[in-house]
């Protein structure tokens, strides 16, 4: 068997293009189902954000898919959607 080291790296480049473009549909359905959480319960973008401690244009790059999820991100995201409704359902008395 030949060893051909630019079909490799072709093959390589292909499978990296095919993994990118996976990634970022996979980004962009977990921001659309974070951003659909979020509206349903009536949170704005800033609130969460401050929920979070984090810049509402981080909160909207991560429902944009701009940004990488992670599994203790989401657990974060949910945390602050807690908090946000709580506190806004304790005002609301």
């Amino acid at each position: 068997m030949s060893f051909n080291a630019e079909e490799l790296i072709e093959d390589l480049n292909t499978a990296q293009a095919a993994l990118q473009a996976r990634r970022s549909v996979v980004m962009q359905s977990i921001g659309e189902w974070a951003r659909k959480k979020r509206q349903d319960a009536g949170v704005s973008l800033r609130r969460q954000a401050e929920e979070m401690s984090l810049s509402p244009a981080y909160i909207s790059d991560l429902e944009r898919g701009n940004r990488p999820w992670a599994i203790a991100s989401v657990r974060f995201y949910e945390q602050g959607l807690k908090k946000a409704t709580t506190s806004a359902k304790s005002r609301a008395k």
